[in-house]
């Protein structure tokens, strides 16, 4: 499916900036980073150049910087239902709030990676370079249709995690991840892993009386997590269906087992991890544990987790300029 651009808008995130460069390489190498412009361009310098593209194709455009957390939903949905496009320079926390925003509205999604993680760009195989980007907005792009995770009343492109990632989220200090990046998070576990209290979670899959219990869980609506990790390995973002590994062993020995499976991709493979699809889940415990949703705290336990089958459309290459992205 393809639509002409008449009218787009571009929501950037100017805390978003470039990265040092020995830190970004190191990121790479862990898988917990994956390539986007912030290596070589400034977050400005990307988005003159995206202007310069549009208005060179005649197309009304609007542009609009966060101010501060939650505006980028707040803009979204200000401009999807009078825009064709909503650009968004950013990662996928950014998106995150975008994709909040055109809930129920036509307008298309373009996405220039700019964050650490990347995973929706890396999943849909978008171009990760400033120029292949500007190349596929003024080729005839295909318009693809995603499914969305609904995650109590808070819409997610790619994950969920409940329990353990989810508290190394939300005690990961702001500026330390500025400073960082995706190696932020692995300093937190470091520093509060041994603090981390080990309690149990109980699943409600679907609207059946089935139920299994673990210490920490991963929803997928992609497959990817945390950069090139491969978590959830049969999720698929057009099947209407979400995944969820269930970690069914406790602990700093079982983790370290779950950790190095992950990175070597074989993590669903393992046999105290329960792998389930379904499309919808109740999530609850009798302790307060942490939710995150695309790589942001959202909140605490009890949540309802379920799929919103083609609720997005985004832009991505034709078969020949993916070949060359």
């Amino acid at each position: 499916m393809f639509r002409s651009i008449q009218s787009a808008v571009i929501i950037y995130n100017p805390q978003a900036g470039s990265v040092d460069s020995v830190l970004y390489d190191l990121q790479l190498f862990l898988g917990i980073r994956t390539k986007s412009p912030a290596l070589n361009f400034t977050i400005t310098e990307c988005m003159n150049r995206i202007v310069y593209t549009l208005a060179a194709m005649d197309v009304d455009i609007q542009i609009a910087a966060t101010e501060y957390k939650g505006h980028a939903t707040e803009l979204a949905r200000m401009y999807a239902s009078t825009h064709d496009v909503i650009v968004v320079i950013g990662g996928d926390g950014t998106i995150n709030e975008v994709v909040n925003g055109m809930i129920g509205t036509n307008a298309l999604l373009a996405i220039l990676p700019f964050g650490t993680s990347n995973v929706l760009s890396l999943e849909l195989q978008l171009p990760n370079s400033l120029k292949d980007f500007c190349a596929m907005l003024e080729s005839q792009f295909t318009v693809k249709p995603i499914d969305l995770g609904r995650c109590n009343d808070r819409y997610f492109t790619c994950m969920a995690g409940i329990g353990l990632d989810a508290y190394i989220i939300r005690h990961t200090n702001l500026g330390l991840k500025k400073r960082f990046g995706a190696l932020s998070y692995i300093m937190t576990f470091l520093r509060s892993f041994w603090n981390y209290r080990w309690r149990k979670i109980d699943i409600k899959v679907g609207h059946t009386t089935t139920h299994q219990t673990g210490y920490f869980a991963i929803v997928g609506n992609s497959h990817y997590y945390g950069g090139s990790l491969v978590v959830a390995d049969r999720a698929q973002l057009t099947d209407g269906k979400l995944d969820i590994c269930l970690f069914k062993s406790a602990g700093a020995t079982a983790f370290l087992r779950y950790l190095v499976s992950t990175i070597r991709g074989k993590i669903s493979r393992q046999s105290d991890i329960d792998y389930i699809q379904a499309s919808h889940f109740d999530i609850s415990s009798k302790h307060p544990f942490s939710v995150h949703v695309d790589g942001d705290y959202f909140c605490r336990l009890p949540v309802t987790i379920s799929v919103v089958p083609s609720a997005l459309n985004v832009i991505t290459p034709t078969i020949e300029n993916s070949e060359r992205t």
